[in-house]
Order: C-alpha cells, then structure tokens, then sequence
C-alpha cells in the first residue's frame, strides 16, 4: 500500500477525535466509556503512517493487542500505543500498533489504514497490565487501573518529546 499523504492522514486523524469528543459526550458523568473517551481525548495524540508501517508479514487478523505486545515485546525500541484507528470504507475501532523510537506507526496486524490516534504506553506498566488481567489489550479492559493511575506511571516518554 502506498502511504497516504499527510493531508490524508491529518483528515483521518481529526475524524477520529471528532467521533471520540461526540462519544464522550453521550455517555453519563460516571460510566466507564466516558472515562475512557476522556483519557484518550486528553493524552491521545496522532501518529503518522510512513514507508515501514505496513512492511513484512502481517500477524494474525483481530488480534491487534496481541500482536502488538508480542512485537513491543522483541524488538527493542518498539513503543506499544492503544487507541483508534480509521480506515475510509470502515469508520473508525480500538486498535493497539507499535511505534519505533522515531514515532512512526509500525502495525503489525492491518495491511492498510488512513490514521491513528492514540496513547504510548510504558512498557512496564502493558507488560504488568497483562500480567494481572492475563488479557492483552489495556484501554478495553475495566479491570485495569488505568483510570485511577497518575499518567506518568503509564504513559511512555516518548508521548512527552
């Protein structure tokens, strides 16, 4: 797949931000979803496709939090990140990708997309995470403390470059 410009991919990014803001403001003061739409609104941020996102074998289909725990996990120097992803015919869905210490995007589960937007995790903090909920994945899960934790135990560095 060819990458799409910038343009593209900026319009796909506000798209889903603008889907999260109209979900969060749905949902009643205390639910969990709208918690989970404030997180992503507020430490979210876009992340951009480029020639080696898309590269290589893909691992197994609609398993995107584990294939991405397992590259974060050997390859040194990849970022796990959860959020939302947009593909034009799909509308947008939770997603978990890699990115390399550069930023960009390296998924490796889907063969193509037009914009991601979501949250660089510590990898400490997915790697306990998986530990005690024994589910890959974070953001989806309400067993996790993610809600009631300070941001800088989960949110990798690279979030704040």
């Amino acid at each position: 797949m060819a990458v799409p410009t910038l343009e593209l991919q900026d319009r796909a990014i506000a798209k889903i931000i603008t889907w999260l803001r109209e979900s969060h403001d749905r949902y009643e003061p205390m639910s969990y979803c709208k918690a989970v739409y404030s997180l992503m609104l507020r430490h979210g941020r876009a992340w951009y496709i480029g020639e080696r996102t898309f590269a290589g074998r893909r691992a197994r289909s609609k398993q995107c939090y584990m294939n991405s725990y397992t590259l974060a996990d050997e390859k040194p120097g990849m970022i796990y990140v959860e959020g939302w992803c947009w593909i034009e015919y799909l509308f947008e869905f939770e997603h978990a990708w890699c990115i390399d210490t550069n930023g960009q995007v390296i998924d490796p589960t889907l063969r193509e997309a037009d914009g991601y937007y979501g949250i660089p995790f510590r990898w400490e903090y997915v790697r306990a995470t998986a530990s005690s909920t024994k589910e890959y994945g974070i953001i989806s899960h309400a067993n996790s403390d993610l809600l009631t934790a300070p941001a800088e135990t989960f949110i990798h560095d690279i979030a704040r470059s």
